[in-house]
């Protein structure tokens, strides 16, 4: 029998106060509709135990609000869709008409104008709650323009079919006391068409406060103001999702940082980590110094406790990297798991070691004795790496490396990768963007009144996505964290570049350099990892993300550097 469902565990919001990221990605899912439903996608359609870590996000916090703004939206949509069907009803002969009138001034533009603006009359899905939408607000005032002569001869004309109904009266003649408790009667649709449209400004009132409420109250250190109806709403919509989802909520909380153990499913084998920046691999054939001797036995292990320590004598570098962000540095041993592939091999003593017992999702952390099993013995779905990790700029930008040795006794096979984190997207940097006072509401619901007749496809589509068959799918079984989803495609500033750069150099030049006095001292000769090196080094400087950057190799009496006109300033290329 399924064991009755238990309330959600206090973890998340209360747990910690917010943080700016937070405050920034609360904001951005209840004001940006497509960031929550691909936050709600990557983690309803994955695995509990293949879920991404937070990357110092509250993802608890974070995914509790896109789920309420989800639920928040298909609520309003269904009520603002039924009530204007409704009113369509009360003045059904003017609404066929401006719908064929809309439809062929639709038809003659498309035909006349649609070739040159196609892609951009396109309706998409909505993209922010408080956009504008200009072919929605003149739909809109033309359908009221319209409407109100319609009403007035609406009006007249059934009193005058009245009046001949109940025997005709001249204009001159007065009507009587009979007659004038009837001609009040048509103006009962044109009233019930009114208070129907009242009903949807309301509904968008209650929306836009519930909004502002939600945001105030959980994305910002302040309490939000309190007012009785906003208040039991927005909390009833947050019981609700959090009882409906509650194992998917405390599976998100049982992610941390910092695990040794990195479950994945699908394609991406680095969830998290963000963009891959820079890979290589390449193979070393081992040679000793003295030829007449035996190569010594060389073991993985030996090599990586070299790296750590290498890399740990950076520690203190203060001077090395601005804002002293080496102190920062983190170097961890990661089992990087495929779960699909794990399962099928549970038989496994390494999956015997990473399967819990029980109904308990997978474990976030092995023991010593497993990690020295997998250094050695590397699986196809699980493999040791070593995780090199600089948060800088305030934890905006985070690179991360990951590093796997394969060796023999005359074969050496090194493996890299180097991911970067950039900061959130400038389009969801949203946390004060709207007042957390209720000032601005009723404006806001006001012009979304105006832009109504412009909002039924995407309101439609918003209630599409209920089906199971709309619901989005992360693309190609992809796996991506909120921070992930979150991050823009570059660096904010031309600083933060050079530091991402800077790090990933740094921690390739000394991973490479501890790996080669190693090598030395163990009696193996390293001229060739030298040149590797220095080509590795040399393509890392000069396609860091796309940098124009072109490497201290090409200065010098045998330089290969010229002097060209850009047609812009040298740095990051961006987007237009």
């Amino acid at each position: 029998m399924r064991p009755s469902v238990q309330e959600p565990r206090q973890h998340g919001p209360g747990t910690r106060s917010p943080s700016e990221t937070d405050r920034h990605l609360v904001a951005a899912v209840h004001l940006k509709p497509e960031l929550a439903d691909r936050i709600i996608a990557n983690y309803l359609h994955t695995p509990h135990e293949a879920l991404p870590p937070p990357q110092g996000v509250d993802a608890v916090r974070v995914l509790t609000q896109a789920l309420v703004a989800r639920r928040r939206r298909h609520l309003r949509d269904f009520l603002v869709l039924g009530l204007l069907a409704l009113a369509g009803v009360f003045s059904l002969p003017y609404s066929l008409f401006f719908l064929v009138a809309w439809a062929t001034v639709w038809l003659f533009w498309s035909l006349t104008f649609g070739r040159n603006t196609a892609g951009a009359t396109r309706s998409g899905p909505r993209t922010d709650e408080e956009e504008i939408n200009t072919v929605g607000l003149v739909t809109t005032v033309a359908f009221f323009v319209g409407w109100f002569p319609y009403a007035v001869l609406y009006v007249r004309t059934q009193n005058w079919f009245a009046s001949l109904a109940s025997g005709g009266y001249s204009p001159e003649e007065p009507r009587g006391e009979s007659t004038s408790a009837w001609s009040y009667l048509p103006l009962v649709p044109v009233l019930l068409f009114l208070l129907t449209f009242a009903v949807i400004l309301v509904v968008l009132l209650l929306d836009k406060w519930v909004t502002r409420y939600l945001i105030a109250s959980v994305g910002a250190a302040v309490a939000a103001p309190s007012r009785l109806l906003v208040s039991t709403v927005a909390t009833m919509l947050t019981t609700a999702v959090t009882r409906h989802h509650v194992d998917l909520l405390n599976a998100v909380a049982r992610r941390s940082d910092g695990n040794t153990v990195l479950p994945h499913v699908g394609w991406h084998a680095f969830p998290g980590y963000g963009r891959r920046l820079n890979a290589w691999t390449f193979p070393l054939v081992l040679r000793a110094k003295d030829r007449d001797t035996e190569p010594p036995a060389l073991r993985p292990k030996e090599l990586y406790s070299a790296v750590t320590e290498e890399l740990h004598s950076m520690l203190d570098s203060d001077r090395l990297v601005p804002g002293r962000r080496l102190r920062e540095l983190t170097v961890n041993p990661v089992v990087v798991v495929n779960t699909t592939q794990l399962h099928r091999n549970r038989f496994s003593p390494v999956a015997r070691a990473l399967l819990p017992e029980g109904n308990e999702p997978g474990v976030s952390s092995v023991d010593t004795e497993t990690m020295d099993l997998l250094i050695d013995e590397n699986t196809e779905w699980a493999r040791h790496f070593q995780q090199s990790s600089v948060p800088s700029w305030d934890t905006e930008l985070s690179v991360t490396t990951l590093f796997n040795i394969g060796c023999d006794n005359r074969t050496l096979y090194l493996e890299w990768n180097a991911y970067c984190l950039f900061p959130i997207s400038p389009d969801y940097r949203l946390h004060g963007s709207v007042a957390s006072t209720f000032g601005d509401a009723f404006p806001a619901a006001l012009l979304e009144l105006l832009q109504l007749l412009g909002s039924i496809a995407w309101r439609w589509r918003t209630l599409g996505g209920l089906l199971p068959r709309e619901r989005l799918r992360p693309v190609h079984g992809e796996v991506r964290s909120i921070r992930e989803t979150a991050a823009g495609e570059e660096c904010a500033n031309e600083f933060q570049d050079l530091d991402g750069q800077r790090h990933i150099t740094l921690l390739e030049e000394r991973t490479l350099s501890a790996v080669r006095n190693h090598l030395s001292e163990r009696g193996f000769h390293t001229e060739d990892l030298e040149q590797h090196t220095t080509q590795v080094i040399n393509n890392t400087s000069n396609s860091f993300h796309n940098a124009q950057f072109l490497g201290a190799q090409n200065f010098g009496d045998q330089g290969t550097a010229q002097a060209a006109v850009l047609p812009r300033p040298p740095g990051r290329t961006t987007r237009e």
